[in-house]
């Protein structure tokens, strides 16, 4: 190999190469962000629309729908799905991978083209991509001995502004507080007394409190604006409006209202810790590093804190930061103990430090270069990229062993040095090089998935076939370099051997150094090792044995299939990672005000914060739900707990969350839900069933039949039966014919409804040096208390003569849905559960889809499984998809490599070896089937069939010098036993650390760890017999074609005819059993 000679021959121009790479890669190392997951960019846009007061069914209709249709039209979009609650609309555009990043340039587009069909007392939409990078890292708690409207204006002024000036944050937003407001509290007996309407008071508000532009003019070469300036600047001021002139005098609005300096209505309580208090949530810029923003935030709130008065202080009630920095450092301290690990191997099997240093100093090199390729290629430090390169580890050190090791077979026979070096690296070359492609290859269609599943895993298929080029690339250069001048050229007899009965050296001179006493003792159980599985051998490649090994294989196989068919190994889409977090969700009966619910929040709280495992717990009372992304609604209250650090408690997450479901029991009304809030799961339901039709009693009808199949299904808690309980609605429907009789329209009758009950903002007090705060015009509170005086309330005619709504339309007390989802522009209804106990998702996803089968449905009617089910069967799609073409691309990188169809097809029977171990380990240890143990799948794919390449690559070598088959396969097994039992040792133990759950978020990786453990103790133990086997019968195989066309000869790849056998300097007898000289260097 030419870069092996260029390395040797000249060392210092290949150590100045390799120190650039090391150097660019440090240098990267500075530079790269730093995250908890890899940077996605979803194709999701939502538009938002607020209704103030409207009912889910005026949302639907009058909102949703419309912007529905307008969108519906644009290219390439995946579905729809929609949420109508209580005075807002929500409609989320789920678009496919081919749509163009600027979707919601066209989503504005068409939406902005239907504003005027929107109910004018509709705000404006609000059009937004959805940006899960850009995502809260700190939740901030803001209290003080005043009350919430001071916090409130003090937050504003003094700290939003600077937390926003700090770089790397995109926004922050500040609830929980009270916002000022002027309200006018319209008497509406003094209007009738006036004959006036209401809507007259919001016209002479919005005309006569104003701030406008008038024009400008030109005198004496100077430019003069005009601006009239008539807006009050106290609250007295805006007594004196004049709302109408009448025979008997003005009327102003001191005549017929009361003008308070006030609040507006609290739609939502905040509390930390069972404490009124201001929440803060800090999200970061898309770009930006998690844990250098978060550091930085805390130093901008430690500047601001003196600056604040002695009272108000600010405390962090969630740092995701903490996490995402434990997370990353304990992949570090992995990677590190799994190189140290790998290091301990070696010297094991080859008890010298000097071969052991190389083959540590070869890892490091490659991790470090591969840096640099992450930095240019734009990824970041987060568990996947980390992962990748703890996983690496095993890739990286196997061409190391396998290089290193064949040098010491070579100096063993004599060669210098150098020369050794050279020949050990060419003679391994080819083997090397498939081995490494056969990485690369399996791994290249996880770097290209598509989807979100394939955002998520694009970085570790990225970092993996990076370090692997660079492992290739070292084991040509570096560890031949080294090795030709660390490794000294002397012989057994030089080192006090003597040689044995097999060609093992035998100890001729005593020793007290105990790494020689060590190596001699291993070395003695090595030589046992050897000639048992030479016997071993000897019997499977026997005609009638080989069947039988064959069968064992396929057995094997079939047993790890059987453990997922039977259910001893348990399916869902991402493990459960304890990340100390829960959320917890209170749900009162429908039309509960929220006092009632603040009440039984405040109860759930005190209990929470009485177990021993938490930290603190921070509550927003007024929201939750399944719609509108948090919406405000009164009868929710959801409460996040932080519990303690993982080593400081004994109880997880879930364990915790069965115990807060009993907190609500003795709260009348109350539904208390808790989950834990993982990395891919943020405390929602992981069974999920959408129903869709068009006829709203036909879905509740479907909703709560499947409701109470999910109940029965073992594994389920906290089964919401899709929101069907309806709200109590006041419905008013005009007479038409009478309202026209008086000259009323239905827009005027509606706008007088509106001001009245919900209020209107006509205007904007503003004195001089604040920003402002909203007029709002509305009746008495007295006024508007109970259900009968809505019928009460005064309308002006045209005419001027004044009735009460009653005299033109009824008002009639209904139930109406709470929330009205569709999908796709067609009603939905979704029945959601939680999963306790020891059951998985996709053992429960089963249950329930069978329940379901047996569910008569409508024409026009449809029932299917969501939520994780739903995930999981796409993800594990695409996920099988890979692994199917990673397998093809071995393949037939394998047949060009080897110019045969035959030979790779033996080295194809080892993969199923893997299944048993792999699906068996995973049950033993209590994990389960999902995506991670997948990903482990596909590097076992090249992890097994590197193994079986060294034994067939070899075997073939030995037969192109003249050797028999059997007589090459029981030389080529013993051979490479060494190495193949050295790279399954470094590999079992680096993984070690991953799958015993030590550090935060292990969960989360561990199934990939304990299937690569798994998978490899099997198939290393099979393979070794196995292929041998299989090459056995392909070989007769192919004898049997001997006669046939030369062209189907060579499509089976017919082996030319035998050379005479060459003798090489070997030594006596089978050289490959030599030991690596023993003792310290």
């Amino acid at each position: 190999m030419w870069l092996t000679n260029v390395a040797i021959r000249r060392p210092l121009f290949m150590l100045m190469v390799i120190c650039a790479l090391l150097v660019i890669g440090l240098v990267s190392w500075t530079k790269l962000g730093v995250d908890l997951l890899p940077a996605l960019d979803f194709p999701i846009v939502v538009v938002s629309t607020s209704y103030p007061g409207a009912s889910p069914d005026a949302v639907d209709t009058l909102v949703t729908k419309p912007v529905e249709d307008a969108v519906a039209s644009i290219n390439d979009i995946d579905y729809i799905q929609s949420s109508s609650v209580e005075g807002v609309s929500t409609v989320i555009i789920f678009f496919t991978d081919k749509a163009p990043k600027d979707s919601s340039i066209d989503v504005e587009r068409r939406v902005s083209a239907i504003r005027g069909a929107l109910p004018t007392d509709a705000k404006d939409p609000t059009i937004a991509k959805y940006d899960p990078n850009a995502q809260p890292i700190l939740q901030l708690s803001i209290s003080g001995n005043r009350d919430l409207g001071q916090l409130q204006r003090l937050a504003e002024d003094k700290i939003q502004k600077r937390l926003e000036a700090t770089d790397g944050v995109a926004q922050v937003s500040i609830y929980g507080g009270l916002l000022r407001e002027i309200q006018v509290q319209v008497d509406q007996q003094k209007l009738q007394a006036r004959g006036l309407s209401i809507l007259q008071v919001n016209q002479a508000l919005a005309g006569d409190n104003l701030n406008a532009p008038a024009g400008s003019l030109t005198q004496q070469g100077k430019d003069w604006t005009v601006r009239l300036d008539n807006q009050a600047q106290t609250p007295a001021e805006l007594n004196s409006i004049l709302v109408a002139s009448t025979p008997n005098g003005p009327i102003f609005l001191r005549d017929v209202a009361t003008v308070l300096d006030t609040y507006k209505k609290v739609s939502t309580v905040q509390r930390t810790n069972g404490s009124a208090s201001l929440g803060a949530s800090i999200l970061k810029q898309s770009s930006a590093n998690t844990v250098e923003t978060a550091d930085k935030i805390k130093k901008t709130i430690a500047k601001v804190q003196p600056e604040l008065p002695s009272d108000v202080q600010m405390s962090i009630s969630l740092d995701t930061s903490v996490f995402t920095r434990n997370s990353l450092s304990d992949v570090q301290r992995e990677l590190t103990q799994a190189v140290l690990l790998t290091g301990l191997v070696l010297l094991v099997f080859l008890h010298t430090f000097r071969s052991t240093l190389i083959v540590l100093l070869a890892i490091p090199t490659s991790l470090i270069a591969t840096l640099g390729v992450m930095y240019f290629l734009g990824l970041s430090l987060n568990m996947m990229s980390l992962m990748g390169l703890t996983l690496t580890v095993g890739i990286l050190v196997d061409d190391s062993i396998v290089v290193l090791e064949n040098i010491f077979r070579h100096l063993q026979m004599g060669e210098g040095p150098r020369e050794a070096a050279v020949s050990g690296r060419s003679e391994i070359g080819f083997a090397a090089i498939a081995i490494t492609l056969v990485d690369i290859v399996v791994f290249a269609p996880i770097a290209f998935m598509s989807g979100i599943t394939g955002q998520y895993f694009r970085q570790f298929g990225l970092v993996v076939i990076s370090a692997t080029l660079f492992s290739l690339f070292v084991s040509f250069t570096l560890t031949p370099l080294l090795a030709s001048r660390w490794l000294a050229p002397r012989s057994a007899a030089e080192r006090g051997y003597r040689a044995g009965d097999h060609g093992e050296a035998k100890v001729a001179q005593p020793t007290r150094n105990p790494l020689t006493l060590f190596g001699r003792a291993w070395d003695r159980g090595y030589e046992r090792l050897a000639r048992g599985y030479g016997r071993v051998l000897r019997v499977a490649i026997g005609r009638r044995a080989r069947w039988i090994v064959v069968a064992a294989g396929l057995l094997s196989f079939v047993g790890g299939i059987m453990l997922v068919s039977t259910g001893l190994l348990g399916t869902e889409f991402m493990p459960e990672a304890d990340n100390g977090e829960m959320q917890v969700t209170i749900e009162m009966p429908a039309g509960t005000t929220l006092d009632v619910t603040n009440a039984a929040a405040q109860t759930v709280e005190q209990r929470l914060l009485a177990l021993p495992e938490v930290d603190q717990v921070f509550s927003s009372v007024g929201v939750g739900g399944n719609g509108g992304f948090g919406s405000s609604r009164s009868r929710f209250a959801s409460i996040f707990v932080q519990l303690k650090k993982k080593n400081q408690r004994v109880r997880t997450p879930t364990e915790l969350s069965n115990v807060a479901r009993t907190f609500g029991a003795d709260i009348p009304g109350a539904v208390v839900k808790a989950a834990s809030v993982g990395m891919f799961n943020y405390g929602g339901a992981s069974v999920s069933v959408r129903i869709q039709g068009e006829d709203q009693k036909v879905l509740q009808s479907l909703a709560a039949q499947v409701g109470q199949l999910v109940r029965k299904v073992p594994g389920t808690v906290d089964v919401d039966d899709g929101g069907v309980t309806g709200d109590p609605e006041l419905v008013v429907h005009i007479d038409r014919e009478q309202a026209a009789d008086l000259g009323l329209t239905p827009s005027q009758v509606a706008s007088v409804l509106r001001t009245g009950l919900a209020g209107s903002t006509v205007s904007t007090f503003r004195p001089q040096g604040t920003t402002g705060w909203d007029v709002n015009v509305i009746l008495n509170p007295d006024e508007r208390a109970r259900v009968e005086q809505v019928a009460q309330i005064p309308i002006v005619t045209p005419k001027g003569s004044t009735i009460q709504l009653g005299q033109v339309a009824q008002v009639a007390s209904v139930s109406g849905p709470t929330q009205i989802d569709r999908r796709d522009r067609q009603r939905s209804v979704y029945v959601s559960a939680s999963l306790a106990g020891s059951r998985t998702a996709g053992e429960v996803a089963n249950d329930v889809q069978t329940g379901l089968d047996r569910i008569a449905v409508p024409a026009g009617y449809k029932i299917s499984q969501g939520g994780e089910a739903q995930q999981q069967n796409e993800s594990f799609g695409q996920i099988f998809q890979a692994l199917g073409l990673s397998m093809l691309l071995m393949y037939m990188l394998m047949v060009a490599l080897f110019e045969s169809l035959v030979f790779p097809l033996m080295i194809m029977f080892s993969l199923p070896l893997a299944v048993v171990g792999a699906f068996g380990l995973l049950a033993i240890t209590g994990n389960t089937l999902n995506m991670m143990s997948m990903i482990g799948m596909i590097l076992l794919t090249g992890l097994v069939g590197k193994n079986a390449i060294l034994l067939v690559d070899f075997t073939n070598t030995l037969r192109k010098r003249g050797l028999a088959r059997n007589a090459a396969l029981l030389q080529a097994g013993p051979t490479r036993l060494r190495p193949i039992l050295m790279t399954t040792a470094a590999l079992v133990l680096a993984m070690s650390p991953i799958a015993l759950k030590l550090g935060e978020g292990s969960e989360w990786r561990a199934p990939m760890a304990v299937t690569v453990i798994g998978g490899l103790l099997t198939s290393t133990l099979l393979t070794l017999v196995l292929i041998p086997a299989i090459y056995t019968i392909m070989d007769d195989f192919q004898g049997l074609v001997a006669g046939a066309p030369a062209l189907v000869r060579r499509a089976v790849g017919w082996r030319p005819a035998r050379r005479p056998h060459v003798a090489e300097p070997e030594l006596p007898r089978t050289p490959e059993h030599v030991p690596v000289p023993l003792g310290a260097d």
